[in-house]
């Protein structure tokens, strides 16, 4: 194992050669992009990519100055370097998003890499994201809401292992949703597919996101599926308290903290946290993966359990999990 100072070095290396792309990088919205899209506004930024949503026009539109009525609204992630490396990792993205394809998952619709345009195209998720969802609370998600809605996720994530793929991004950025409510998971770049190996530069250089990312990434010691699950443990732990489990004023302090296992107490937030609940988010969330819960479906049955426990009315995995919450009585 890396010593705690060597591997906050490596990463902050690492960060410092990620920039953000600029303003002046944007796609003019008043234009076609690839004769074919009409970009309407941007959704979402990435390292060396924007997303937009966007409409498939045709060429009759484009000559008479409007949108094809009947053009199908979609999202479609830019990239805004023509690196080749990077249209190859973007490429990458789109084969585990065909490989991982199911209902838990946005659905890829093209890969396009021709001359210095590289870009996917995808299902367009209206609802945002999670992640600006809790932005909008000011109190948690009510504890059997968030249990419902890692329900959901796993569902993806479930899909994704199947395939023999491991996220190592999952976060309420990536987590998706519709106007109804339904959660899908997105943004494979982050994603080790089963023909990669251990000596990846990716891989050893720990991509991801830091704050959910689990300890064997940041080491550089194996991954498995237990690596998602202290994802979704990240998140859940996010959504039931609208704190992170591991925090720090630098890369080094969260880097230390992750590995030496120093998790914030879920019961410090969560007045009376049912036992089990408590349990299922320590063991979720140990620093050693053959620690945590191994397999999607062990998670989902430990999550039922905790379910099980309450005397409430739990809403339907299929509702919007969204819509405002009544008022306590």
């Amino acid at each position: 194992m890396s010593s705690f100072p060597q591997v906050a070095n490596d990463l902050q290396a690492a960060l410092a050669q990620e920039e953000w792309v600029s303003l002046e990088q944007d796609h003019n919205h008043t234009s076609l992009f690839d004769s074919s899209y009409r970009l309407l506004s941007v959704i979402g930024r990435g390292r060396y990519s924007i997303v937009y949503s966007a409409r498939r026009i045709t060429a009759r539109s484009a000559n008479d100055g409007g949108l094809d009525p009947s053009g199908r609204d979609l999202a479609i992630k830019i990239l805004t370097r023509s690196r080749a490396t990077m249209a190859q990792q973007l490429g990458k993205e789109g084969l585990a998003m065909l490989l991982c394809e199911g209902a838990g998952v946005v659905r890829l619709f093209d890969y396009v890499s021709s001359g210095e345009s590289s870009y996917l195209t995808m299902e367009l998720m209206e609802g945002g994201s999670l992640a600006n969802l809790l932005a909008t609370r000011t109190r948690p998600i009510r504890a059997d809401r968030a249990l419902q809605v890692i329900l959901q996720v796993l569902d993806g994530v479930e899909q994704i292992h199947r395939a023999g793929v491991i996220h190592r991004d999952i976060k309420p950025d990536n987590l998706l949703v519709s106007r109804s409510g339904e959660i899908k998971i997105a943004d494979f770049g982050a994603c080790f597919l089963p023909t990669d190996g251990l000596g990846d530069s990716n891989f050893a250089r720990g991509i991801g996101t830091l704050d959910y990312l689990a300890p064997e990434c940041i080491t550089g010691s194996g991954i498995c599926e237990a690596t998602d699950i202290y994802s979704l443990a990240v998140t859940l732990f996010q959504l039931l308290t609208l704190r992170l489990p591991v925090k720090g004023n630098s890369i080094g302090a969260i880097v230390d903290r992750k590995l030496s296992g120093q998790t914030l107490p879920l019961a410090q937030f969560l007045d009376n946290a049912p036992g089990a609940l408590v349990h299922l988010c320590e063991k979720s969330l140990a620093t050693d993966p053959r620690d945590r819960f191994q397999s999607v479906s062990q998670f989902r049955r430990a999550l039922l359990r905790v379910l099980a426990m309450k005397k409430t009315e739990f809403v339907s995995p299929k509702s919007n999990l969204f819509f405002p919450e009544p008022s306590a009585t």
